[in-house]
């Protein structure tokens, strides 16, 4: 009985390493799937002033308590990664003096609960977000780049809901690398 007991432990231990993904890995997933968007029609470091609209939402999304939540996890993420990104940007000191406005827009969201992973492992389903970027020039309103940043994440049996939760760093990390690529 012993001997199981210690197969099952370093058995387990191995899987579970195996499973896990180096943070390196994870940056280089991040940068593939940000430079594979089509770039903007022109440069952002033409601009001086950039704002970040608030995040928008569909009536049904905000009607469901869960995704309401998670989708204001987005937000305030997508916020702060993106108004740094933003600060950094004014410090270049471009005198354009041209205004740049990206607008979020949450096209659709399903974030599985690491409970229900756990219990329901791949019969729970896939979760899934779905960002939409539009990107104008805030004098003219004409729009220089507009993109969808979706990910998926997998339904893995023998999960605590991990990649799941990873799918807003993930979508706000795209999000920031096409912005960094167009710059």
């Amino acid at each position: 009985m012993r001997i199981k007991a210690i197969f099952l432990t370093i058995f387990v231990c191995v899987f579970v390493t195996g499973c896990a993904s180096s943070p390196e890995k994870y940056q280089t997933i991040v940068s593939k799937h940000g430079s594979t968007i089509q770039p903007t029609q022109e440069k952002l470091s033409n601009y001086s002033n950039y704002n970040l609209s608030p995040l928008k939402t569909s009536e049904t999304l905000d009607a469901d308590t869960a995704k309401h939540e998670h989708a204001m996890v987005l937000e305030k993420k997508l916020s702060t990664d993106i108004q740094a990104l933003f600060s950094e940007w004014g410090k270049a000191g471009n005198a354009s003096n041209r205004t740049l406005v990206v607008e979020p827009e949450l096209v659709s969201l399903r974030i599985i609960s690491g409970v229900a992973r756990f219990w329901a492992g791949a019969y729970a389903g896939y979760s899934h977000i779905k960002l939409k970027l539009t990107i104008k020039d805030a004098d003219t309103n004409a729009i220089i780049g507009s993109t969808v940043i979706s990910k998926e994440a997998n339904a893995g049996a023998w999960s605590t809901g991990v990649s799941d939760a990873q799918l807003v760093d993930y979508i706000v990390e795209v999000s920031e690398q096409y912005l960094r690529n167009n710059y």
